[in-house]
């Protein structure tokens, strides 16, 4: 089958949804979107191939008994048809090969206009991640497109604003899930040199109460604070956070036992922002409260 082929009509019976009304298929129109529920009802298994003109998003609400399978029509590679998932995102302008067998399946289809719908940044799709926008596991999307189906199955006065801000959330996780996914194998930052890494680990035990941000530590070192976090991490196996929590509590556990001081004071001498805070954090460190590290270590003490 061609790379190009185009079937306008699907070669499938177009069943209204229970909650559509007099027999319509339930669907929606905004500003650089349109959305549908659309219910497939196949006798046989069929096999076609389209080209979407604008993005194409499909969301399975109920998945029957029907299997479906596709492939993108590659010139560099044939085509190999695998299990498309949930929720599965088709790029403008790109065939794919799609197989449904016998059998029954709600989705909610949409197609967009990325540049009108939100503005987004002209996105190129390398072909190496093409075959992961058939099985997308991203929530943030999957449950904004979830308000846009039970809004389509029962429309309230707001259903407009409804849909059109569900399909924005929708396309700016699936954007941002993909983007991060480029980055993330375009460059994998390498480790902290150990001059950074002392640098980052002495100015929080020099004072950790106090008000550090990422951004500064990281400009101490030179480096981005996306990069100080996956190294830190790596190097020391705790966030940079983390890190923090436990220079403080060190902190207090000698405040504890050093001193006379009461335990509300030394939380808020630690950079805690109240006594709560503080005992619900000392005790996820080290399994007592403070008032029982402190009697402890009198009992040691005496």
């Amino acid at each position: 089958m061609p790379a190009t082929s185009v079937i306008p009509q699907l070669p499938f019976r177009f069943t209204p949804l229970p909650s559509a009304r007099e027999g319509q298929l339930a669907s929606v129109a905004g500003a650089g979107f349109q959305a549908e529920l659309r219910r497939y009802d196949c006798e046989t298994a069929r096999e076609w191939a389209f080209k979407p003109s604008r993005p194409y998003i499909s969301l399975t609400l109920w998945a029957g008994t029907m299997r479906r399978r596709g492939a993108y029509l590659l010139a560099s590679r044939q085509p190999e048809l695998t299990d498309l998932g949930r929720l599965f995102l088709v790029p403008a302008e790109t065939p794919l090969q799609v197989r449904f067998e016998a059998g029954v399946r709600d989705t909610l289809a949409c197609t967009f206009d990325p540049l009108k719908l939100a503005e987004l940044d002209d996105f190129t799709w390398a072909e190496e991640t093409l075959p992961s926008t058939l099985d997308i596991r991203n929530a943030g999307a999957r449950n904004a497109l979830l308000r846009l189906a039970n809004e389509l199955r029962s429309p309230g006065p707001a259903t407009q604003l409804v849909t059109e801000a569900a399909v924005l959330l929708a396309t700016v996780e699936l954007y941002g899930h993909f983007q991060g996914r480029r980055q993330g194998q375009a460059r994998t930052p390498g480790p902290l040199a150990p001059w950074q890494l002392r640098k980052v680990t002495e100015r929080i035990e020099e004072a950790p109460a106090a008000t550090i941000t990422l951004g500064e530590l990281a400009a101490d070192c030179g480096i981005s604070p996306r990069h100080l976090m996956r190294s830190f991490k790596a190097a020391t196996g705790v966030t940079v956070g983390d890190f923090m929590t436990e220079a403080r509590i060190r902190q207090a556990v000698r405040l504890l036992a050093g001193s006379s001081m009461p335990i509300k004071q030394i939380a808020h001498r630690c950079g805690f922002q109240s006594a709560a805070a503080f005992s619900t954090a000392f005790k996820r460190q080290t399994g007592m409260t403070p008032a029982e590290s402190r009697r402890a270590r009198s009992r040691l003490d005496h």
